[in-house]
């Protein structure tokens, strides 16, 4: 097939594809953050309005939404501008990341599909979070929780050039640890054995901390399996480059490396921002979403990337929130929309801001 014609197929299906997932990620938009609902149950979609179930012939990406005019077929409800701009959105990004990772930079098909899951899921939480200002556990913490491990399986993920702090890093540890031979079945048993002690530790370290500080609010299985999933990350991590020969060298050790002092950077720079805001106004001025939320752009995105990501994100919010100030008065602006979309860019053109820091500095220079 000639390859101009397999591109165009390639972004078609992506776009379609796309579309369809756009209806479900309403769903998801929807009934994530309402008590009494559940992705799966109800099974069929309804009205929110009369909660008539819609039949297939009304749901399908954006022509239904046209000719129903924008409204419900049983109660004539208004139906939200969201819906129809949630699945153009869903089939632009499909096609977008399609075009940009799998076409352009050659990534695997398999990794493409993971990219295209976790940033649908970032477009669910981006919506909610403009309308309800909460970001579900399920996507920050639980994209927290793949990203290391799909780092590992995905090696393609990490395009970006890589960054001096991760493999300094990694460098010294492999300096000032002694090289060793063991067999295979040793190596498996050791790195087994450490993931899991330290998988233990750090759920029990979490959890006499959630008791100490945070004693009325439950634990929470999300929050307690990934601080020792981070520690049983970190401590395999030591122990590979320890017992391994080159696997300080090696994609996976930068690629997790580069993930964890990622996800510490993020979600350590709005933690400081969120602390430091709270004491000037004396009331609360960072969500704890947004510092999961960063912890998984960090994991995404690596060190440099989350901290240039979050920097934009704040011009990103001042471009839309004075003149929201000065023309209706709120000063309320969900942050993690702006967060998500700057981002998902710095991860997908990693030279882009450097670019256009440099020729904004040569204005002056010349």
């Amino acid at each position: 097939m000639n390859p101009e014609m397999y591109d165009v197929l390639v972004l078609a299906t992506a776009s379609v594809f796309g579309l369809c997932v756009g209806s479900f990620l309403n769903v998801c938009i929807y009934r994530l953050p309402r008590e009494g609902l559940s992705v799966g149950k109800p099974r069929r979609s309804f009205c929110p309005s009369c909660k008539e179930k819609i039949s297939w012939s009304d749901n399908i990406p954006v022509l239904s939404w046209l000719l129903l005019r924008g409204r419900c077929r049983s109660c004539r409800s208004a139906i939200a501008l969201r819906y129809p701009l949630v699945e153009l959105l869903t089939g632009a990004l499909c096609a977008l990341v399609t075009w940009k990772f799998h076409l352009q930079l050659g990534g695997e098909l398999t990794s493409c599909i993971f990219l295209l899951a976790l940033f649908c899921s970032l477009l669910v939480a981006a919506f909610i979070d403009a309308e309800l200002r909460i970001l579900p556990d399920e996507i920050t913490i639980g994209g927290m929780h793949l990203i290391p491990a799909a780092m590992l399986i995905f090696q393609d993920l990490r395009f970006a050039p890589r960054d001096g702090l991760s493999e300094r890093l990694l460098s010294g540890i492999a300096k000032f640890m002694p090289a060793w031979a063991p067999s295979t079945a040793s190596v498996v048993a050791i790195l087994s054995l450490v993931a899991l002690s330290f998988f233990a530790a750090g759920c029990w370290l979490y959890r006499g901390y959630r008791r100490w500080r945070l004693p009325e609010e439950p634990e929470g299985f999300f929050s307690l399996s990934l601080a020792g999933l981070l520690c049983g990350f970190s401590a395999a991590l030591v122990a590979g480059v320890c017992i391994l020969p080159g696997f300080a060298e090696s994609k996976a050790a930068y690629n997790l490396t580069s993930s964890l002092l990622g996800m510490l950077a993020g979600s350590g720079v709005v933690f400081i921002v969120g602390v430091v805001g709270t004491l000037v106004f004396r009331k609360p001025a960072m969500g704890f979403g947004d510092v999961k939320l960063m912890g998984l752009l960090g994991a995404l995105a690596g060190c440099w990337g989350v901290i240039t990501g979050f920097f934009l994100a704040c011009m990103l919010g001042s471009l839309f929130g004075i003149p929201r100030r000065l023309l209706y008065g709120n000063r309320h602006l969900a942050f993690g929309p702006f967060l998500i979309v700057a981002g998902v860019f710095v991860y997908l053109w990693p030279d882009a801001v450097d670019f256009a820091l440099k020729w904004y500095m040569g204005l002056f220079s010349g």
